[in-house]
């Protein structure tokens, strides 16, 4: 059994993410979701930086979020960010938000980022398809696996320099 990538991250609501009711504008939501984004980040050792400081970068090419119920200023939202993995070379996450009072769930929706290499228009599909090996090889906390045979033959058969992270940071 595959191990899930997921993290969970608790979010304030602040005064000026409302409106003068005192209810969320729908726009923020797609803040909380990149709120548990840097959080999975993180907890799994994958935060932007890191992978940037490796030439590559992943826009985001879609996001999408369904509402089921109102937050308000003041509330706390718990985000719950899960990694889907997948054959493409992309980073695919669903989300789902509650309210930390009560419970309910408040929204749900998901993301998708393409891997590019960042500078090098030549390279992007090698290195899309090597940020996607490494992605759909996820095994517990490690986005690198021991199948780099399977990789595209100029992928290093190495874990990138930024695997495992630094403990001592």
């Amino acid at each position: 059994m595959k191990k899930e990538l997921s993290s969970r991250t608790e979010v304030l609501v602040r005064f000026n993410e409302a409106d003068p009711l005192g209810i969320v504008w729908h726009g923020h939501y797609i803040r909380y979701f990149e709120d548990g984004r840097e959080a999975f980040g993180e907890t799994h050792g994958l935060k932007y930086l890191d992978v940037y400081k490796q030439g590559f970068v992943i826009p985001v090419v879609s996001v999408q979020c369904d509402f089921k119920r109102s937050l308000r200023y003041g509330d706390r939202v718990v985000v719950e960010t899960r990694y889907i993995p997948c054959e493409a070379a992309k980073m695919k996450f669903t989300y789902r938000l509650f309210n930390a009072a009560t419970g309910e769930l408040v929204a749900t929706g998901g993301r998708g980022g393409a891997g590019g290499e960042r500078g090098r228009r030549g390279d992007a599909a090698t290195a899309a398809l090597a940020l996607g090996h490494w992605c759909q090889c996820a095994r517990s906390s490690a986005f690198w696996c021991s199948q780099a045979s399977q990789a595209p033959s100029s992928v290093t058969a190495s874990p990138p320099r930024w695997w495992p992270p630094d403990s001592s940071t």
